[in-house]
């Protein structure tokens, strides 16, 4: 059976669109893989030089290493370009610090297009006290409270030293404690006392189940704090016992009980 007249040409119109989509998918295609070509390995696009500024503890091999591998896993992309290519440093979320490397406190990362440079700012967490969990196992923290180094242990008053008596596992970038209203309150309470010139000599966190902390200053008594609050108007409360005891003769002040002084 003979195709009518109008069905020949029918057949023709479709065997037209179908070179015609045939046609336009393989040009878009190759298109396609010539502008990823292009994108991947145009020489316009490669890294000319890196900077890094503010990195003194860290290598910038170990600072790379560690950039590379959390970038790629936060994207896909990424690893397919390389980090030789200034699109893997400009698209796409940065991070803006390394839980690999907890001794940086930030990481700032910018790119110059037009010299095709890669800055990367690198700003190290400031040594604010040493932690120490059991004797000789000690770990340096900043302002934060957060614990970014293992250090030797120290003694005397010059650099502030925590003790902390409970058998917990230490991971660095975490704070001192796991909650930082408390990590606030022991450093705000030890800056009342800075404040008025005493002159700490130790501080002990004590068995976490009884919520509490103890600073000794040098030639005076031991104050024992709660670790769920800092008490109010301290400064004003030392001026008046000031005037009221002789401090080298107290043992002790304990104000862990909200409004209320102890001592012996």
């Amino acid at each position: 059976m003979q195709d009518l007249p109008f069905q020949k040409k029918k057949k023709r119109l479709i065997r037209l669109r179908f070179l015609l989509w045939s046609g336009a998918g393989f040009l878009l295609g190759a298109a396609l893989i010539g502008f990823a070509y292009f994108v991947l390995y145009a020489d316009f696009l490669k890294v000319e030089s890196f900077e890094v500024n503010g990195s003194k503890l860290i290598s910038n091999d170990v600072l790379f290493a560690s950039l590379n591998a959390k970038m790629i896993s936060d994207s896909r992309l990424r690893s397919l370009l390389g980090s030789d290519n200034i699109l893997f440093w400009e698209f796409g979320k940065k991070p803006e610090f390394l839980s690999s490397l907890p001794v940086l406190g930030e990481i700032n990362i910018k790119t110059n297009l037009g010299e095709k440079k890669v800055i990367i700012g690198a700003h190290e967490r400031e040594l604010f006290g040493v932690w120490c969990v059991l004797e000789n196992d000690c770990y340096g923290f900043d302002r934060q409270g957060i614990v970014f180094a293992r250090v030797p242990d120290v003694q005397g008053v010059l650099i502030l030293k925590i003790e902390d008596i409970n058998n917990r596992p230490v991971i660095l970038g975490n704070p001192i404690l796991n909650d930082p209203v408390r990590v606030e309150n022991v450093f705000q309470t030890l800056g009342t006392l800075d404040n008025y010139d005493f002159i700490v000599s130790s501080v002990e966190i004590r068995d976490l189940a009884l919520e509490e902390w103890q600073a000794e200053v040098a030639s005076g008594p031991i104050f024992y704090f709660s670790l769920n609050f800092a008490p109010d108007n301290l400064e004003g409360i030392i001026k008046n016992l000031d005037k009221r005891f002789e401090f080298s003769k107290v043992i002790y002040f304990d104000f862990r009980v909200p409004n209320r002084i102890y001592y012996q």
